[in-house]
């Protein structure tokens, strides 16, 4: 009896083609449109070599020691600039151009920076130049006052920066400004299973559908059905959200970290609770099955913009200032659980989140089977 009633309500349900676009294709759209928008913005945070010309009207050795410097700064073995040495018409026309983004002119005094717009490429230069200034005047007053401690080993200390800080990564992996949006994405995708929730809700409920009608009638326990019914519309959107995984991950190339095994058991969890809450929803809410798909789609988006979808300051704030919103937000623990596994090391906060989700999954699907075995209807 299991196993066909099984049968029948998965086959049933594949034929549902609108749950299936919103609970498939429409995260993978969506996926797509952030993954064109969102693509360069860690880019823009990477240091990139600055070009810059060096343009030399006097041969002093001021002036190749500042050429020197230009040539041998670096930044964690990076060269911060790429010198070229040429003429002063050469270097006004490269900047005009936009070939360099600005040149240094090494006169008899100290040497002029030469820009035509601001940027970080030029506060760098500027600040490059400036701090080259105050060494020499540094390496000036140690001649006038002790010239005796002046020496060439001194000239290096002072021209050479040093670090005395260490690079220290306390999390899983390096922090990353897209990584947010694809886990609310996953997320949304997650809570649109409420939708499989709500058409499990209309087949079992007599004034909903004739499906409902029939299945009221028949001598099978109503616990039976609803686990039936549950069971099927898990194993089919569980296997949508492995496909979204699959392509946002192999296609997209976007970044979830190694701990496939707890990413695939935080999918399974929010599968779980989608699917409930949607039966509750379906359930416990009166009326046709487009009114409630529209209420549960407004709590996803909703549920979405909490979590740090569209802004990532409100979840930051919400975290902070209201945290038992976060909490109870289905969506912001998706987005919470993808997101410990991304970057802690220590997973004591994330098994706290998958908790929450077990004990709001068992909470809901008690209610939802008071709920329904309780209707009754004076006539069918």
């Amino acid at each position: 009896m299991f196993n066909h009633l099984f049968s029948y309500r998965f086959k049933q349900l594949l034929k549902n083609k609108s749950i299936i676009f919103w609970s498939l294709f429409f995260p993978i759209i969506l996926a797509c449109f952030f993954k064109m928008a969102f693509s360069n913005l860690d880019d823009q945070f990477t240091f990139n070599t600055i070009p810059v010309a060096v343009v030399k009207t006097i041969d002093s050795p001021e002036n190749q020691r500042f050429t020197d410097s230009l040539k041998t700064a670096k930044n964690d073995q990076q060269a911060i600039f790429k010198v070229s040495t040429t003429d002063k018409v050469t270097a006004d026309t490269a900047l005009k151009e936009n070939k360099i983004s600005g040149y240094y002119l090494l006169e008899e005094e100290a040497p002029l920076l030469v820009i035509n717009n601001n940027g970080f490429n030029q506060t760098f230069l500027k600040d490059f130049l400036q701090q080259f200034t105050y060494i020499t005047a540094a390496m000036g007053d140690i001649v006038r006052e002790k010239p005796e401690q002046f020496s060439e080993s001194l000239v290096n200390d002072l021209l050479n920066a040093h670090t005395y800080t260490e690079k220290t990564v306390y999390g899983e992996n390096e922090p990353k400004s897209t990584t947010l949006y694809f886990f609310t994405v996953i997320a949304m995708a997650c809570m649109f299973g409420m939708n499989w929730g709500i058409k499990n809700s209309s087949d079992l409920q007599a004034n909903q559908s004739p499906k409902g009608l029939r299945m009221s009638m028949s001598p099978v326990n109503k616990s039976t059905l609803i686990f039936t019914n549950l069971l099927a519309a898990f194993l089919i959107f569980f296997g949508e959200m492995l496909l979204v995984l699959g392509f946002i991950r192999f296609v997209l190339r976007v970044d979830f970290g190694n701990r496939w095994s707890l990413i695939l058991l935080t999918c399974l969890m929010s599968c779980l609770l989608s699917i409930s809450l949607g039966s509750l929803v379906g359930s416990g809410i009166k009326g046709n099955f487009n009114l409630k798909s529209t209420i549960v789609t407004t709590v996803s988006v909703f549920g979405g913009f909490l979590s740090g979808m569209m802004f990532p300051d409100v979840k930051y704030w919400i975290d902070q200032h209201a945290p038992i919103i976060a909490w109870l937000n289905p969506t912001s623990l998706i987005t919470d659980a993808l997101y410990k596994l991304f970057y802690y090391t220590d997973l004591t906060s994330f098994f706290m989140t998958i908790g929450m989700m077990l004990i709001m999954t068992v909470v809901i699907n008690i209610a939802n089977y008071l709920i329904m075995r309780r209707q009754a209807y004076a006539d069918i």
